[in-house]
């Protein structure tokens, strides 16, 4: 039994001591590459950080002081065209990115109105992130 333990200590710190020196092999392999600039490191933007700091952190969403203003309602969703009143209860609430939101395309057309449209009550359409 003993002979078992100790063949086998020596296979796990064997396969540790692997582990670690692949770990530190690509370490030191991404540190070179980025020096080299084979990797992408992305510039850091003063207007994103100026928007992060405006958001929720958590979800992402805009400030409390947008809502009711511009593409939200009072209740903080996107305008829904096919239902304008905020008070009416949702049937479905969508949490999504810039798709889901609808950038980029009028609030006729945008997901969530669409979706509203075809089950004729009231979407949701909340945003997370940018």
């Amino acid at each position: 039994m003993p002979r078992r333990r100790r063949s086998l200590r020596r296979i796990v710190a064997s396969a540790g001591i692997a582990l670690l020196s692949v770990e530190l092999a690509c370490f030191a392999g991404g540190r070179f590459l980025a020096k080299a600039g084979f990797l992408y490191d992305p510039p850091r933007n003063e207007d994103y950080d100026h928007y992060r700091s405006d958001r929720d952190p958590v979800t992402g969403w805009p400030p409390a002081s947008s809502v009711g203003h511009g593409d939200y309602d009072r209740a903080g969703s996107r305008f829904v065209p096919s239902f304008p009143d905020p008070s009416l209860p949702s049937a479905i609430a969508l949490f999504g990115d810039s798709f889901t939101w609808g950038g980029g395309v009028r609030p006729e057309e945008a997901f969530g109105n669409v979706l509203a449209e075809l089950v004729k009550r009231r979407v949701a359409n909340y945003r997370i992130g940018r």
